[in-house]
């Protein structure tokens, strides 16, 4: 899906799609097919250990965060740390000292030009854009709409 840039979705984005009924799942599943997510696989597994001990402390089944991490993995590619890890200095430049650890989220929006979901204001000033859920149907209705129109040859927003 080379047409479009894609997403690249933090921690905090990926455990808000593990929430039942979530709306940043149904956002995954309908633009799935046009836009491309991704995210570092250490985010991907913190949220599955999060869920899971989340769900055990409240006596529910953790068998239901699993489910909810396997569709999860089928939308959203997680990379491995060989891809990134030679950037981390250059990544970790742009984030406060007490937002460090995200550096792989910065490493992975800078590797495939992508921009950045996330739930808080922790990526502001990195010089990458960042789009929140409650705007980031903004950026997937104009890949789609880029899609569509590349298709016929334009991709004008008023076409």
């Amino acid at each position: 899906m080379n047409f479009w840039k894609g997403l690249v979705l933090d921690f905090r984005t990926l455990l808000g799609a593990l929430i039942p009924n979530s709306n940043i799942l149904s956002m995954l599943l309908r633009y799935e097919a046009e836009v491309d997510f991704r995210t570092p696989r250490v985010c991907l597994e913190s949220a599955a250990r999060t869920i899971e001990q989340t769900l055990e402390r409240r006596g529910l089944d953790p068998a239901i965060g699993s489910s909810a991490l396997e569709q999860l993995s089928r939308l959203v590619a997680p990379i491995d740390p060989e891809v990134y890890d030679q950037f981390e200095h250059a990544a970790r430049q742009r984030l406060a000292n007490d937002e460090l650890n995200q550096w792989p989220v910065v490493v992975l929006a800078l590797a495939f030009e992508d921009v950045i979901w996330a739930q808080d204001e922790v990526f502001l000033g990195t010089g990458i854009p960042i789009w929140t859920t409650d705007t980031v149907e903004i950026y997937n209705i104009q890949a789609v709409h880029y899609w569509c129109n590349s298709e016929k040859g334009s991709t004008r927003m008023d076409d």
